[in-house]
């Protein structure tokens, strides 16, 4: 019966899990420890192309690959048109892109940090592919450092010029496992929190005009996709935080929450812990691992092996095909859940379980929330330019425990505003045992003292009676042998 017990509660700690709870030790910590730092930012156009009027292609076969490219980029969520290819070369492609994208010099006009102003702010923007497109991403840790050599050799195929703290970069300034590096200058990327004055904001400028662009598309929208995220995930195929129009004002609060893992579990496998250590998981396309990343990665794989292709936002290398339009379903289907409904049958195909992809035992989340208001803010201003302009301004104010920063998004001329409330009131989490070790053999101890009257000196006791007394009576034994002979 003792046994029994002892069973029970030892297959009750194996299947107890881990549960997530509140940090007090580190309630109150500051933001301006070597900890946290500022979201990334990414930003994509609506404009995707521009100057279509000059497709001029002689060969038959690349100009049915090029029409496709625009086709994917112009059509969104008309990915099935008549044009259509099952794979398009990733040559044809970055031709596509490097003939007719629109650039970040077109839609970023400068970053002031710290009261110093960048003139050539494209540099210090990375070029990624989204499922909204070509997009740029600021304060996110060096492609050169996060992604592996080929991934970042195809994003290298975007001709964009780079600042040498980003194509020269040897050493992560961050990593969320340890916080910033103790050797990263100041001005290494991702920048982290300095103070909570105007001093230490981040002003962003953007035109967001449609003139000179030539035939482009889409034709519609002309305003940008924000998105906050982790600095070492890769937004491919993240949601986007708000959106950057014409005479809406966006207020947007951001917190975030640090996650940790307790030491007590640090040596557990991961499937039982439920999450892994940086040195744990290993990914082909990513040198830090984040869910984000694997899942990403597992996605572009399935629709490698199941559709000889992947999508455009995908990780890929240079020589990997990209999924065309006649693609386009079955790479949804092995990308993604599979669900469509125009299927005859319903079904589903899970295409990520197998990929194990699970959470980071130390990581920053953070959460987003958006109110949008329409305000005519033209009237009144006198001689306004056709030219848009918009500014991102980060400032950060800490109140005891509740820490706030507001974002200030506007358009100079004709006064579209978008102002983002960041608000850092930081929580910290710690992953730790349901049912810890101690308590485990607590527990077991308690049975033990029920069931037969055990305690410690019982150890000692059965230590005493199958060890030494054992031990004894044979060496005895012996020695009466050898007196007999």
């Amino acid at each position: 019966m003792c046994g029994y017990q002892i069973q029970q509660l030892y297959n009750n700690w194996m299947e107890s899990g881990i549960i997530s709870i509140l940090n007090e030790s580190s309630r109150h910590f500051s933001v301006l420890n070597d900890e946290v730092p500022f979201p990334g930012i990414t930003v994509c156009s609506d404009l995707q192309l521009q100057n279509l009027e000059n497709l001029t292609i002689i060969n038959q076969t690349l100009n049915k690959e090029y029409e496709d490219s625009v086709n994917l980029m112009c059509h969104v969520y008309e990915p099935n048109l008549n044009i259509g290819q099952h794979t398009i070369n990733s040559k044809t492609w970055d031709l596509v892109l490097n003939a007719h994208r629109i650039f970040c010099e077109q839609r970023v006009i400068s970053i002031t940090w710290i009261r110093e102003k960048i003139y050539v702010p494209c540099q210090y923007f990375q070029p990624v592919y989204t499922i909204y497109g070509v997009c740029y991403s600021l304060n996110m840790v060096p492609f050169r450092q996060l992604l592996s050599d080929d991934y970042d050799q195809m994003l290298s195929n975007l001709n964009h010029t780079k600042a040498d703290i980003l194509k020269n970069a040897k050493v992560t300034a961050w990593n969320p496992e340890i916080g910033f590096n103790k050797n990263a200058k100041s001005f290494n990327l991702p920048w982290k929190v300095t103070g909570d004055t105007v001093e230490d904001s981040i002003i962003i400028r953007f035109d967001l005009k449609k003139e000179n662009t030539g035939k482009h598309c889409p034709t519609t929208d002309k305003g940008m996709a924000l998105f906050l995220h982790n600095p070492i995930d890769v937004p491919a195929n993240i949601q986007p935080t708000a959106y950057i129009a014409v005479n809406n004002i966006a207020y947007i609060t951001t917190t975030f929450t640090l996650i940790t893992a307790s030491e007590s579990i640090s040596s557990w496998k991961p499937d039982i812990r439920k999450c892994y250590h940086q040195n744990e998981r290993t990914l082909k396309f990513f040198r830090i691992y984040t869910v984000n990343n694997c899942d990403i990665e597992c996605r572009a794989n399935n629709s490698l092996k199941m559709c000889g292709c992947v999508a455009y936002y995908h990780p890929r290398d240079t020589n990997t095909s990209i999924c065309g339009s006649e693609n386009y379903r079955c790479m949804r289907q092995y990308s993604n859940n599979g669900y469509s409904i125009f299927d005859k049958y319903l079904f589903n195909i899970n295409t990520t379980k197998h990929c194990n992809c699970l959470d980071v035992c130390t990581d920053i989340k953070f959460q987003h929330n958006v109110v949008y208001t329409h305000r005519n803010l033209t009237k009144n201003v006198k001689n306004p330019k056709n030219r848009l302009k918009y500014i991102i301004h980060f400032k950060y104010y800490f109140i005891f425990n509740f820490n706030v920063s507001f974002i200030y998004l506007h358009r100079i001329l004709n006064k579209s505003i978008i102002v983002m409330y960041y608000r850092r009131n930081p929580w910290s989490i710690k992953r730790t045992a349901l049912i810890p070790v101690n308590e485990l053999l607590g527990n077991i101890g308690g049975s033990l003292g029920l069931f037969l009257g055990a305690s410690i000196v019982s150890v000692f006791e059965l230590i005493y009676f199958f060890v030494v007394r054992l031990y004894v009576d044979r060496w005895n034994e012996k020695k009466k042998k050898d007196l007999i002979n």
